[in-house]
């Protein structure tokens, strides 16, 4: 994958410390960690720069158990991933976001569609359509929207993410897990890296051996 500032890369970042004028970005690995679920949230496109489907637009988080948490993101036709965010790479928490994904795959089946709307304005804390307005970059359409979230939770068959800042043979256990459910599951790496107060998130996709 491309260095940040590569031509074709695309990354996050956040400014920790402004500096007035130009300054100048000496990228280099990060050594603190992030929280993976605030980062989607907060930028929920992260989970598609790799990837040309549309990118989720909006991201809340439907459950947060142990060191697990579980975040829904919504792409502006409505499609709905759900989104694992291990807080450690640890046996326990790599069961539970697995446990979470599985309940939470069967709860979103055929749930009605105003019901999960619901959900989602109040984890935003404003309307849909005044969500999703303010993002000009965009075109959304709100009859679509909701016809496509309709068909999402009734066909029920949603995708995952599981958001590591790794890998493991735990994590390969989990992936094998979910796809023996018939769950489409890709696993999603960070690369985090710093300078001058700017800290700058890249996506990485993982290749899971099955356990042997």
């Amino acid at each position: 994958m491309p260095r940040p500032g590569q031509p074709g890369s695309s990354f996050c970042f956040r400014v920790k410390q402004e500096r007035p004028g130009w300054n100048v970005l000496n990228l280099v690995p990060a050594k603190t960690s992030i929280d993976l679920a605030a980062l989607v949230c907060g930028a929920p496109e992260f989970l598609s720069m790799d990837a040309s489907e549309p990118s989720a637009q909006a991201a809340v988080v439907l459950s947060e158990r142990g060191d697990a948490r579980v975040v829904a993101a919504v792409n502006e036709v409505g499609g709905i991933s759900l989104v694992g965010c291990p807080v450690q790479l640890t046996r326990l928490a790599l069961t539970t976001v697995v446990q979470e994904l599985l309940v939470f795959s069967g709860r979103l089946w055929r749930m009605p569609p105003d019901e999960f709307s619901a959900v989602l304005e109040k984890r935003l804390g404003r309307s849909l359509s005044d969500y999703f307005s303010s993002r000009a970059a965009i075109d959304w359409s709100e009859n679509g929207f909701r016809s496509g979230l309709g068909r999402s939770l009734e066909r029920g068959r949603f995708p995952v993410v599981l958001l590591l800042d790794g890998s493991n043979p735990e994590v390969a256990e989990a992936v094998a897990h979910l796809k023996s459910h018939n769950i489409e599951v890709k696993s999603l790496g960070v690369e985090l890296y710093e300078s001058s107060g700017v800290e700058v998130i890249m996506p990485r996709v993982l290749e899971t051996a099955g356990p042997g």
